[in-house]
C-alpha cells in the first residue's frame, strides 16, 4: 500500500461553538485558486476508467492517471476544508493505494487523535469516527445542534461500532428494527450507558452525495461538513482533557 502524508503542524487551541451555513464557491476559488472544471474533468475521466477496466482496450497508465487526478481533487479539498474550520493543530493528508480501486483521501488531525475521509464510492462520502463517546453526556445543546445540521448538507448515516447485545435487544425489542441513523447512533449510545456506563467505541458518521453532483456543489457541502464533524470531535475531546485535569 502506498501512502503519501503531507505535514503541517499549529498550535492547539480552544473554539466555541457555531452554527454553519453555506460558504459561497465564488468566495473558495478565489480564496484558494481552486481550479472546478480540472476536478469536473478528473471526474469524467475516473468515471471512463471505470467504464473500460474490463475492456481490451484498458490502459493502465491511463487509469493511474484518472485515478491520481481524482484523489488529488479530494486532497485539494481537504486543504481547503482543514483551513477553513480553523483546525488549530498539526495534521497529515493520506493518498491511499490505488489497489483499492476506490478513490480517497484522508487527513489525520494530530491534537484529537481523529481521521476525516472523503472519496468516491457509488456516491461522493465523507467520513468520521464520533471519538470520546462516553463525553456525550456532557455535551450542551449547541452540540447536538451541529449534529443535526449534517443532514441539512447531504445525506447522514451512522455506522456503529460497538452493536447492542443480545441481552439488551431482548430487554427492549421495540427499539430495533428502526431506520433513522440518528435514533440508532442515540440508541446505541444511551443502551451501553444504562448497561455498563460507559462505551468504548460508537460509531462512524457519514454524509454522502449523488455521484453526479457538481464540484461547485459538491466542495461547499463537503467544506462545511467537513467543519462540523472536526468542531464535534474537537468539542468531545476537549471535554476529555477537562477530565483528566
Amino acid at each position: 500500500m502506498i501512502i503519501i502524508f503531507l505535514k503541517v503542524d499549529f498550535i492547539v487551541v480552544s473554539a466555541p461553538f457555531k452554527l454553519y451555513s453555506l460558504v459561497s464557491i465564488k468566495h473558495l476559488i478565489e480564496k484558494y485558486s481552486l481550479d472546478v472544471n480540472s476536478f469536473e474533468q478528473a471526474k469524467k475521466n475516473y468515471y471512463a476508467y471505470c467504464n473500460s477496466l474490463y475492456n481490451a482496450d484498458f490502459n493502465v497508465e491511463k487509469s493511474r492517471e484518472a485515478y491520481q487526478s481524482l484523489c488529488n481533487a479530494f486532497a485539494k479539498i481537504l486543504e481547503v476544508s482543514v483551513q477553513e474550520a480553523e483546525v488549530k493543530s498539526g495534521y497529515e493528508i493520506i493518498y491511499g493505494s490505488q489497489k483499492k480501486v476506490i478513490p480517497c483521501v484522508g487527513v489525520s488531525i494530530h491534537a484529537i487523535d481523529c481521521d476525516f475521509t472523503i472519496g468516491l464510492f457509488r456516491e461522493f462520502y465523507i467520513i468520521t469516527e464520533l471519538k470520546y463517546p462516553q463525553n456525550i453526556k456532557l455535551m450542551k445543546d449547541d452540540f447536538w445542534q451541529m449534529l443535526f445540521q449534517l443532514a441539512a448538507f447531504g445525506k447522514f448515516g451512522f455506522r456503529e461500532i460497538e452493536k447492542p447485545t443480545k441481552g439488551m435487544r431482548e430487554k427492549v425489542p421495540q427499539l430495533f428494527n428502526k431506520q433513522g441513523n440518528y435514533f440508532k447512533l442515540l440508541r446505541n449510545y444511551f443502551l451501553y450507558e444504562m448497561e455498563y456506563c460507559q462505551i468504548r467505541s460508537l460509531g462512524y458518521i457519514t454524509v454522502t452525495w449523488n455521484s453526479e453532483t457538481p464540484f461547485k456543489e459538491l466542495i461547499v457541502k463537503l467544506c462545511e461538513t467537513f467543519k462540523i464533524m472536526y468542531h464535534l470531535n474537537f468539542a468531545l475531546w476537549k471535554a476529555d482533557i477537562k477530565r483528566e485535569i
